[in-house]
């Protein structure tokens, strides 16, 4: 692998996310169905319109049974009929999230602020004016705040 370790770490990072969210959008463009029906069809893993939302948006890197799900739907949909787990264009997809993943990481590692599926990205929260509560408020006290 010959990721980047130094301070384009994160640029790497998201110019390779960005590439590879385009490529989704692309097939399910192709394919013709919404983020809605794209979670409907999934029979094993829940794919929200959000997180497919998200993820064809490159907002996020979704995680490995998240990407496969949402491919093996893509792809059933673009064929026409069942797309086992070996078929091997699910290996191709794989292969391209477990080197964003590794990038992502190394990025962190270098003390970049990389949002992703696990993080909470706190400048874009406050960016739409986002406060969080005070410690140990009720919801009762929250509602009455406004």
């Amino acid at each position: 692998m010959d990721a980047q370790i130094d301070g384009s770490t994160e640029e790497a990072y998201r110019t390779e996310l960005t590439a590879f969210a385009r490529e989704l959008k692309d097939l399910q463009l192709a394919c013709d169905i919404t983020y809605r029906e794209v979670g409907r069809r999934s029979p094993s893993v829940v794919l929200s319109a959000s997180g497919v939302s998200q993820t064809l948006r490159g907002k996020r890197l979704p995680s490995r049974d998240f990407l496969l799900a949402l491919v093996r739907v893509l792809y059933e949909v673009q064929d026409g009929k069942q797309v086992g787990h070996d078929d091997p264009r699910l290996r191709k997809w794989e292969e391209r999230r477990k080197r964003l993943s590794l990038l992502r990481d190394r990025a962190r590692q270098s003390g970049a602020r990389v949002s992703g599926p696990d993080t909470f990205d706190e400048s874009a929260a406050m960016d739409r004016g986002f406060v969080p509560p005070p410690d140990g408020a009720t919801l009762l006290e929250l509602e009455s705040a406004k």
